[in-house]
């Protein structure tokens, strides 16, 4: 597939619009008070492909986009306009347009405000949104080029823990950085993509803690934990598992998982004093990937590291 797959996706409708002059907005609307899921991208990335949930997970994989779900409110706060009002006539003039805003409220956790609030920043990110009925929206630039609207600002506040009958919530702010991106605002109407927005998800962190290696061992056993602490990820294959020795590559030729005392042993040529090991997960299928894909779910890993003793 290519981008002119992409293009002939963008503003197909297909629910019921032959009698509204080809417009297809009043019986597809975009829902912009009712924002199921949000996809940040960095400033310089363009979608290059037809959206599919292959291509989104994919991007995910490769740190591209980060998906961001549950939004329990997305409401605009959009300022009026600026208008003069000429004296003597009484005509009104629009002095300025001002800048799209968004008020939004989550409830995902601890662990997820405080990822989000390591994306706050000025003029570092895109967005592209996904409506409650799973239209995708998103612009494109004047040299054609599709991308998410561009953010000045992106801001995750404070957690608020629950408070009586009052569940624990935060506030994401989202302030668009060109309300010309609005007027070149394109969509994807749900029946043209074949995922759902509650099939998209963000990446889970995994820590990775390794056990002490001796000269002459010839597996590495490790621990991989998601962030509870709690839960050991399963399913990992020998291509999800990326080992280095003295900072260069090497293939483990098994893997084996010992649920009795939940971890997990790679096969490796017998180590020797003072070898330098480090592992992390990737997906050796993908080029450039920080995270593995398993069963649907994408998992990102930190590095640990482990020198041999004698």
């Amino acid at each position: 597939m290519a981008l002119s797959d992409l293009l002939a996706q963008l503003n197909v409708v297909s629910c019921d619009a032959q009698g509204v002059l080809g417009t297809g907005l009043a019986p597809c609307p975009f829902d912009w008070d009712r924002i199921e899921t949000a996809e940040f991208s960095s400033k310089n990335f363009r979608y290059e492909d037809a959206q599919d949930l292959e291509y989104v997970q994919e991007q995910q994989q490769l740190g591209n986009l980060i998906i961001v779900r549950g939004y329990e409110s997305f409401t605009q706060n959009t300022p009026d306009p600026n208008i003069n009002t000429v004296e003597g006539s009484g005509f009104k003039q629009v002095m300025g347009e001002m800048p799209t805003e968004f008020s939004a409220i989550l409830n995902n956790g601890v662990l997820n405000w405080k990822a989000l609030r390591s994306l706050n920043g000025k003029d570092k990110w895109n967005v592209a949104l996904y409506d409650v009925n799973g239209n995708k929206i998103f612009t494109q630039t004047k040299s054609g080029a599709i991308k998410g609207f561009s953010l000045k600002m992106l801001f995750t506040g404070t957690y608020k823990g629950k408070e009586g009958n009052n569940p624990s919530n935060y506030t994401q702010m989202l302030q668009f950085a060109d309300y010309t991106e609005m007027d070149r605002m394109q969509w994807i109407v749900s029946d043209n993509l074949d995922f759902d927005p509650t099939d998209l998800d963000g990446v889970n962190d995994v820590e990775i803690t390794i056990d002490p290696v001796g000269a002459g061992d010839l597996v590495l056993t490790f621990a991989p934990y998601l962030l509870d602490k709690t839960h050991l990820l399963m399913g990992l294959t020998l291509p999800n598992v990326f080992v280095t020795k003295n900072g260069l590559q090497i293939i483990p030729t098994a893997i084996a998982y010992n649920l009795n005392i939940n971890k997990v042993s790679v096969t490796i040529s017998a180590a020797v004093e003072d070898d330098v090991f480090t592992v992390d997960l990737r997906d050796s299928a993908l080029s450039g990937s920080v995270a593995i894909n398993i069963a649907g779910a994408l998992y990102k890993s930190d590095t640990a590291t482990v020198i041999a003793t004698a």
